[in-house]
C-alpha cells in the first residue's frame, strides 16, 4: 500500500451523500491523491498499473485514446467498439477497469476508493470523473523522459549499472549480460502479445537491473568507491542475482525504466553486446519456432 505525500496528484470533488443520523441529503467535499512521481514510486507499483493497461480490452484502449479506431479495417470494427452502443453492464465494466489502474497508484483513504467501486456506474456521465482522472494520472506518470543512470543508492546500499557502451564493455560478465538480453527479450515478446501475463512484467524489469547492478563499496583504506565485480563461481553469482532480485521488489521505478531504455541504447552501440546479442537471439528464435518459449 502507498503512503500519501506532499507530491502526490490531489483530484478534489463534490458529492451528495446521505448519514445515517441525520437521514438528510449533505455535499460533502472528498480528495483522491495518487503517486505519479516514479522516482518515488515503487516498481511493483508501476509495474501493475502497467500490466492493468497493456490487458486492457480494445474498446477500452479506444475510449481512452490509448489505440486509434483509424487503425482497425472496416469490416473489424464492431458495435461494442463505440461508447454510443454501451449499455449499463458496458459502463460498470469500464469503471471498474478505470478504478483498477488507478487503485495501483493510489494514496489515500482505501474505504473512499471501495466506495467509488461500489458504485452503480450506468451512463457515460458516470464515469466522466474517474476517467478524466485517469487520464492525468497517466499523463503525469508518462511524462518524464528516461534518464542515463550510472549510481542508484536503494536500502542504504550503492549500485553502479552500465552509463554507456565502453562501461558496459569494460565489465559485464556473460551471466551479467546475457541474463539482462534474456530479459529484455523476453519482456518485448510479452508487449508484443495481446496479454500481458501477472507479475511477468515486474520480473523481466527487476531481473534487468538486478543482472547490470553491482554492489559499491569504499576501501577503508583510500577511501575510494570500488565496483565489486560477481563471484567467479556460477553457482555464488546466481544465488547472489537471486538475492538481489528479491531486494529490488520495491525499487524505485524510475531506476527501472531508465535502465531498461538505456539497455537498448547499449546493443546497438556496442560491438561486444552485440555479438552477444546475435546468438541469444538466435536462441531465442528457435525456441519460439520449437515451441519452447
Amino acid at each position: 500500500m502507498l503512503t500519501k505525500n506532499e507530491n502526490d496528484l490531489v483530484f478534489f470533488f463534490d458529492a451528495e451523500v446521505m448519514p445515517e443520523k441525520s437521514g438528510r441529503v449533505e455535499l460533502r467535499k472528498f480528495e483522491l491523491s495518487f503517486c505519479a512521481d516514479l522516482t518515488r514510486l515503487p516498481s511493483l507499483a508501476y509495474c501493475q498499473f502497467e500490466e492493468v493497461v497493456y490487458n486492457l480490452p480494445l474498446w477500452a484502449k479506444i475510449r481512452l485514446g490509448l489505440q486509434s479506431i483509424e487503425k482497425i479495417p472496416v469490416s473489424k470494427r464492431t458495435d461494442d467498439l463505440y461508447p454510443a452502443n454501451w449499455d449499463a453492464a458496458r459502463w460498470r465494466e469500464y469503471a471498474r477497469l478505470l478504478l483498477s489502474m488507478l487503485g495501483t497508484l493510489y494514496t489515500g483513504e482505501r474505504a473512499l476508493l471501495q466506495t467509488l467501486k461500489n458504485y452503480e456506474y450506468a451512463y457515460a456521465a458516470d464515469v466522466r470523473l474517474i476517467e478524466s482522472i485517469l487520464v492525468d494520472v497517466y499523463t503525469a506518470l508518462h511524462s518524464r523522459e528516461p534518464q542515463e543512470v550510472e549510481y542508484f543508492e536503494h536500502k542504504g546500499k550503492t549500485y553502479r549499472v552500465p552509463a554507456d557502451p565502453h562501461t558496459a564493455r569494460e565489465y559485464l560478465t556473460w551471466l551479467e549480460a546475457s541474463t539482462a538480453l534474456q530479459s529484455d527479450w523476453a519482456h518485448n515478446k510479452i508487449m508484443s502479445g495481446k496479454t500481458a501475463p501477472e507479475g511477468e512484467i515486474l520480473r523481466n524489469s527487476t531481473m534487468i537491473v538486478a543482472a547490470l547492478a553491482r554492489d559499491v563499496r569504499r576501501d577503508p583504506k583510500t577511501g575510494i568507491a570500488q565496483t565489486i565485480p560477481p563471484s567467479k563461481d556460477p553457482k555464488k553469482a546466481e544465488a547472489a542475482l537471486a538475492r538481489r532480485v528479491a531486494d529490488f521488489q520495491d525499487l524505485p521505478a524510475s531506476v527501472a525504466v531508465d535502465v531498461g531504455f538505456f539497455l537498448n541504447v547499449f546493443i546497438h552501440r556496442s560491438n561486444p553486446i552485440l555479438s552477444l546479442a546475435l546468438p541469444l537471439s538466435r536462441m531465442t528464435h528457435l525456441a519460439t519456432v520449437t515451441g519452447a518459449l
